[in-house]
């Protein structure tokens, strides 16, 4: 643990001591460089806005545990030249306020937790954490593999995380709603990206969205009683499995209305790649763009399929499904491979 911080001059730095002081070292208006001290209590609610560009940042014995850093307004850049732009001897963080924040360097919690409340943060680079993550509110953008350490993660109702730039995934995660403005509480932005770690869907509908390039998902999904949306205009490839009895939704308008547990539904106007042997026993339902089948049986064996505006195209695959009803108009059924 790092029980005193001594005071430095020459980088942009806050250290949390046990004098409970935050430094910072910014250009004042005389065009001199000086450091500013911020006396605060002893056990902080929150580290004052700080707008300025941070070297390093140190989570010391006295500090309040989970310890949070608010930018509340504008942005909050920590980029240290060393490599390592958050440390602690497992303390948690959390970051919070309505203002950007991104983090260009390691953040090292041990075993302790990562939260973020609000706003953006964007992490850049890799986290050495084994402790759990938490999106309670606001966006958690990701640009690295291993950006959430190698503890599990949960995105709560109205969060999301984002992956961006091409990165490969690994923690287990759970996803509890739709998302922030309802884009998903998972969403791919750019990039190639891929989730590896088994997704549990809880407590709402949950969406899943990729906006453009390809989102390849290769864990397992566990549905339950909850349903999946996945839409965006870019490509979903799915190679788990989807499990679960789905939630009750109503679909289609009278006369032709059917209320249906439902496990799966494709929207938006991409395409969602269904690989793995899917075994979830509610509806699947075609509302926008195509679902493609990406090998024999990857619908559930007793699935019922509504048509309601999207296409389902087999790609020369076979599938033993439910039955199959047509509740809107602007629906397609492509049997056969497509050249």
């Amino acid at each position: 643990m790092l029980s005193h911080c001594t005071k430095r001059h020459d980088h942009n730095t806050i250290h949390y001591n046990k004098k409970t002081k935050i430094y910072t070292h910014r250009r004042q208006n005389s065009g001199k460089n000086k450091t500013n001290t911020v006396n605060i209590s002893k056990r902080p609610n929150s580290i004052p806005t700080i707008n300025t560009h941070l070297d390093i940042v140190f989570i010391a014995q006295k500090a309040l545990n989970p310890t949070p850093i608010w930018n509340q307004t504008g942005s909050l850049t920590i980029n240290p030249a060393s490599g390592t732009a958050i440390q602690s001897s497992n303390f948690g963080l959390t970051i919070a306020g309505n203002g950007s924040s991104t983090i260009s360097g390691t953040i090292g919690l041990g075993t302790g937790t990562l939260t973020t409340n609000n706003g953006t943060v964007t992490l850049m680079t890799s986290n050495s954490s084994s402790g759990s993550t938490t999106v309670n509110s606001g966006i958690l953008n990701i640009r690295n593999n291993t950006s959430l350490g190698t503890g599990s993660v949960s995105v709560l109702n109205g969060a999301t995380l984002q992956l961006q730039g091409g990165i490969s995934v690994a923690n287990q995660l759970t996803l509890y709603g739709v998302g922030n403005g309802s884009l998903g509480s998972l969403r791919s932005m750019s990039g190639d990206n891929i989730y590896n770690g088994n997704i549990t869907l809880s407590t709402n509908t949950v969406r899943i969205n990729t906006d453009a390039n390809i989102l390849t998902i290769n864990g397992n999904i566990s549905g339950g009683s909850i349903p999946l949306y996945v839409g965006g205009a870019g490509n979903t490839i799915m190679n788990g499995v989807l499990s679960g009895g789905g939630g009750s939704i109503t679909w289609g308008t009278s006369p032709t209305q059917v209320a249906a547990s439902t496990s799966f539904v494709k929207d938006g106007g991409g395409t969602v790649d269904f690989v793995g042997l899917n075994t979830y026993t509610g509806a699947t339902v075609l509302d926008d763009g195509v679902l493609e089948l990406g090998a024999n049986n990857v619908i559930g064996n007793s699935s019922n399929v509504y048509f309601i505006g999207g296409r389902l195209s087999t790609m020369g695959y076979s599938d033993n499904v439910g039955t199959l009803s047509l509740l809107s108009d602007g629906s397609t059924l492509t049997l056969g491979s497509v050249s």
